[in-house]
């Protein structure tokens, strides 16, 4: 690719150095020539329709999730000779070369990451979205060699939206087509069976017992994972690491039920975690009250700090057409987002998904979605109406003032995109 290296792709950015590779895109430190800034270029040669379709998604389900969950995505396009996503350029490392370096992490690793992708995963499936492809190449990690104070997911090339909208953003994959990696398969996956949210947890399980014990809980050639997976039980948790809390390696043995109905959710594994680690020694030697308090599901934020921090980075307006719920209300106003003057330009327009169904979208504003009821939304038509981001009950404030001051200072779009 040293050609390329000349060239700008997309008219814009300028390749400098490979970060990474896999079987079918490289991932390039570039140089963005309009903003004057670093990012990531991941680059995929001439793809086919359904591949270009997949390339789309994996932008918009990652812009959707916001910075707190996936790496923030800054543009995506296809300039005839290379399909890309511009992205972020991260400097924290995969979980699978944090291991390498440190190949017996200390107990307090484990819980700490955990809690962290946990919650990750948690406000994924809270968007109805199935990773489908959890293990340590995808999980990107920063803290130090004693604990793991942040949590990002990369790669949802084969992600799906689970929330029975199987069209154009829905399963690009067929359910029974094998998809994902062999070690940290699900039991439904290496069975061809419907696959939802909780075959992630199922891999999250295998990616924290192997984080625990040093080895994941099955080995082998591919038919021998995909029949262990299916039919044989792991060994306990317990019997491998009997120093880490009963509570965790409970829990992380239920998280390997071979049953899906009998996993806990992403949710429930994230709060009891959070619990374990307030009360246990072991993990609270290393892991800070502060990394708590930032988890979504399990959390007492500090409006005040939110608000000074809004006041710290630049003030974040919206308009609104109607009435907010009080619970929004509480949450802009805990935020430090304040609303438009009616002769002022406000960062994001304000939409209900009553709204969002009825209302041609803004050219100019990006659009932010509040929504009464996460469970009966359908994320294809938040994705297929622009919205750049959505506000559920459970959403914190600070989570709240960090994705917006972000995607506040990416270019609005006018007419293409961002």
């Amino acid at each position: 690719m040293s050609q390329q290296t000349a060239a700008l792709i997309g008219g814009r950015y300028r390749l400098d150095t490979v970060v990474g590779s896999g079987s079918s895109a490289e991932v390039w430190s570039a140089w963005d020539v309009v903003l004057n800034r670093t990012v990531a270029v991941k680059l995929l040669g001439p793809q086919e329709d359904e591949e270009k379709s997949r390339i789309w998604r994996e932008a918009r389900l990652a812009a959707l999730l916001g910075d707190s969950v996936a790496v923030p995505m800054y543009d995506f396009g296809d300039d005839g000779e290379h399909c890309f996503l511009v992205m972020e350029l991260v400097l924290d490392s995969s979980l699978q070369t944090f291991l390498s370096e440190t190949p017996t992490p200390p107990p307090s690793v484990a819980l700490t990451l955990g809690v962290h992708l946990l919650d990750a995963l948690a406000q994924t499936h809270a968007l109805s979205i199935v990773h489908r492809d959890v293990k340590p190449a995808n999980i990107f990690v920063g803290g130090s060699p004693e604990r793991i104070d942040r949590v990002r997911l990369v790669d949802f090339g084969l992600a799906f939206l689970g929330d029975g909208n199987n069209a154009s953003l829905g399963r690009l994959t067929d359910d029974r087509v094998l998809s994902g990696t062999p070690m940290y398969l699900s039991p439904e996956q290496a069975r061809g069976s419907d696959i939802h949210v909780e075959t992630d947890v199922y891999s999250a399980g295998c990616v924290l017992y192997e984080v625990a014990c040093g080895v994941p809980p099955f080995s082998g050639t591919l038919g021998e994972l995909l029949s262990k997976h299916m039919y044989v039980p792991a060994i306990s948790l317990r019997e491998r690491q009997p120093k880490l809390p009963l509570e965790f390696t409970e829990l992380v043995d239920g998280m390997l039920a071979k049953v899906p109905k009998y996993r806990p959710s992403a949710a429930e594994c994230h709060a009891r975690l959070a619990r374990i680690i307030k009360t246990n020694p072991m993990a609270t030697a290393s892991f800070t009250d502060r990394s708590l308090q930032s988890s979504r599901h399990d959390r007492m934020v500090d409006a005040g700090e939110a608000v000074q921090e809004a006041k710290d980075e630049r003030l974040i307006s919206v308009r609104a057409s109607g009435p907010l719920p009080e619970w929004l209300s509480k949450t802009l106003n805990d935020a430090g987002v304040h609303f438009a003057n009616a002769d002022g330009v406000p960062d994001f327009e304000l939409i209900s998904m009553e709204q969002l169904n009825e209302d041609a979208p803004d050219e100019i504003l990006p659009r932010v979605a509040w929504i009464e009821n996460a469970s009966e939304i359908s994320v294809s038509t938040l994705i297929e109406s622009g919205v750049r981001f959505a506000i559920s009950r459970d959403t914190s404030p600070k989570g709240l003032l960090r994705s917006l001051t972000r995607l506040a200072k990416r270019p609005k779009r006018n007419g293409g995109n961002s």
